[in-house]
């Protein structure tokens, strides 16, 4: 079998990658320019990142500490993708996307997505200029706010539903007592349990009894706590 000098070997590798190069059709650069930016912003304290398949991954920064909002993620008004050619193997077609129509996909609010589990509801928004206004910084902040009601609101039944669901309790639901301000007995981890015992279940140290209701054995707990209960006395 013969062998090659180092030069034949480069010039072998010239020709394969020359077979396998592909040419993209020329778009004119005023197609590509017109049109303005999208604006997505955040005032949450979360970054979010959305996969968008062959459009790419697009990050959403969070908020920084004392700012009303985050840096913008940009999106162009026109998004060019390439594509294979219908006719060719050795060209590459041109495919647009709407900019808008991404940005709202990547809110998680494009056709076939659910708004309800879309980044609206944790102070994620589009502006309607380069800079967000004070009506849309508004507008956001408040839903941040409901969303975070709603975490207090899921920890609270949580809790209430007694030692065995504490564990659902997570640091998002702690972080939204801390930002509304509210105090909860579950706002602090739970890093110490003990033995029930009336059934061996462990349980919180600190709650007055292993109550019956929540699924529970009924024994006292906590009896300094349980004394101090209307029923005790």
């Amino acid at each position: 079998m013969p062998i090659g000098t180092v030069a034949d070997l480069q010039q072998a590798q010239s020709e394969i990658a020359g077979l396998n190069k592909k040419i993209i059709d020329p778009v004119p650069e005023k197609i590509l320019k017109s049109g303005s930016p999208i604006y997505i912003y955040n005032v949450g304290p979360w970054r979010w990142i959305r996969s968008m398949a062959s459009l790419g991954t697009y990050t959403i920064m969070e908020c920084p500490p004392g700012q009303r909002h985050s840096p913008p993620l940009v999106i162009p008004h026109l998004i060019r993708e390439t594509i294979p050619h219908e006719a060719s193997n050795w060209r590459m077609g041109n495919r647009f996307e709407d900019g808008e129509d991404v940005a709202l996909a990547i809110l998680g609010e494009g056709p076939f997505q659910s708004k309800e589990q879309g980044y609206s509801r944790v102070g994620v928004f589009i502006a309607k200029g380069e800079e967000p206004t004070e009506q849309e910084l508004v507008k956001a902040e408040n839903l941040l706010r409901q969303y975070r009601e709603t975490q207090v609101a899921e920890a609270d039944a949580y809790w209430n539903a007694g030692p065995q669901q504490y564990q659902m309790i997570v640091a998002e639901h702690r972080e939204a007592a801390a930002a509304l301000g509210v105090e909860r007995e579950w706002v602090k981890p739970i890093r110490e349990t003990i033995e029930c015992p009336g059934c061996g279940a462990r349980v919180n140290p600190r709650i007055a009894l292993h109550a019956v209701q929540q699924g529970g054995c009924g024994a006292i707990i906590n009896r300094e706590r349980y004394e101090k209960m209307e029923w005790a006395s």
